[in-house]
């Protein structure tokens, strides 16, 4: 069968002119290079986890597969640092650490098949942003192939590089509007020696919430803190009674270290009245996969999938607003990350739901987020839905100065056409 064919490669519905899948620097340029002088719209694809991401195609696109392009160019782990090409897997790379007791602090959905490219053009992290930051913040230095078909590089592999502008930070979050991402430099952060995990369950939003933030202005530095509501924790089975929320907080670091925070997390649980606490040992890792990968899973994907993020304090606020956004036919399941200001919201409908019901929930919550000052992107919905609105929102202050950039980096418009902010 013709790849070009396989419903794999298909954005929104939107079949590919072809598929490729170059195996070497050489042949990715010469292939961008082919389709600039030619015209022709490029699609870069890595594992698809996020390929649904972004407005529908403004035009049929050539698909450029990335996995084949998946070495470690190097690790120096000594200096905390490795580089690696866009096409490896983030389950790949860190069998490669944890054989020098190592990891990169990023830790996105479905790590098995998310790549380095993909997961850093969506600006994709996970749980452990909360301690260690965006990807922006880990990413050292990039190499991208130009819509041109040349190479640029910025940065490199120390930490402490203060040469030239810091290009990367425009192809992180820029879903490949700019160029494909080749190769990335990252710094590491060694295993933590133990972790605990501490998981309380509250009757309410306010004391869940009130939990959060009296952890977030503690001296505790968890490596993440996650809430989420009865829907996750019924559909996770990490709790039988659907009608209470929780909140997991993960910690890493030396024994006695470990205990102190622990012993401050639980009394800051019992002070607000925690239904159940339950401290886990070791690293729990099927929860915090659970949680990360919520909403990603085939047996996850929900009808409507909206990211927002605001202020930390607002974070209550926002979850109350999607909680109260229900009907017979769709019910919300909120994952949020408190001390980031981020929320995650899905809704599930046992049946068809109209695209009317999905296209009035995301105009309610962008209403209300904005208020608040804060953003809210459509992450997952029906490519019908897409037709209707912008996912990235209607409002973007900076919009002038991406269409510039792309009229600079791109004159012919021919990276993921119509898919970024503004349809650019």
């Amino acid at each position: 069968m013709n790849k070009a064919d396989s419903k794999e490669y298909r954005v929104d519905g939107v079949a590919p002119v072809d598929v490729v899948a170059p195996s070497s620097e050489e042949e990715l340029c010469e292939v961008v290079a082919d389709a600039n002088k030619d015209g022709l719209g490029i699609t870069p694809y890595g594992g698809g986890t996020r390929i649904g991401l972004g407005n529908l195609p403004s035009r049929p696109c050539l698909v450029v597969d990335t996995t084949n392009l998946n070495r470690v160019v190097s690790h120096n782990f000594a200096d905390l640092t490795a580089s690696f090409q866009a096409g490896a897997t983030f389950g790949f790379v860190s069998e490669i650490l944890a054989q020098q007791g190592q990891l990169l602090p990023i830790d996105p959905p479905l790590p098995e098949r998310a790549t380095m490219g993909g997961t850093l053009a969506a600006a994709v992290s996970g749980p452990l942003k909360w301690h260690f930051g965006h990807p922006r913040d880990t990413v050292i230095g990039m190499k991208v192939v130009q819509p041109d078909g040349s190479v640029t590089k910025s940065g490199g592999l120390v930490v402490k590089n203060v040469s030239g502008y810091d290009m990367s930070r425009l192809h992180i979050g820029g879903l490949g509007s700019l160029g494909i991402i080749l190769e990335a430099s990252f710094k590491l952060t060694p295993i933590p020696m133990y972790e605990r995990t501490i998981l309380a369950a509250f009757s309410n939003i306010d004391d869940a919430m009130d939990a959060s933030m009296q952890v977030f202005n503690s001296y505790v530095m968890p490596l993440a803190m996650t809430a989420f509501g009865p829907a996750v924790a019924s559909r996770v089975n990490s709790d039988e009674d659907s009608n209470r929320h929780h909140l997991a907080i993960r910690l890493g670091g030396r024994s006695r270290t470990l205990a102190r925070q622990a012993d401050e997390i639980n009394s800051i649980f019992s002070d607000v009245s925690a239904s159940t606490q339950q401290d886990i040992e070791g690293s729990a890792s099927s929860l915090w996969r659970s949680l990360s990968d919520f909403g990603w899973t085939s047996e996850t994907v929900p009808a409507l999938n909206i990211k927002t993020t605001a202020l930390p304090s607002h974070t209550r606020a926002i979850m109350k607003l999607i909680e109260s956004l229900c009907d017979s036919d769709l019910e919300p399941a909120v994952v949020a990350e408190p001390g980031f200001g981020s929320v995650e919201a899905c809704w599930y409908a046992p049946g068809d739901v109209s695209d009317g019901s999905l296209i009035a929930i995301v105009s309610k919550v962008r209403k209300h987020v904005a208020r608040l000052g804060g953003t809210a992107v459509v992450q997952q919905c029906p490519p019908s839905v897409k037709a209707a609105l912008d996912i990235w929102g209607e409002d973007h202050p900076g919009i002038d100065v991406m269409r510039r950039m792309k009229r600079q980096y791109d004159p012919n418009g021919i990276m993921n056409p119509g898919r970024f902010i503004g349809r650019i």
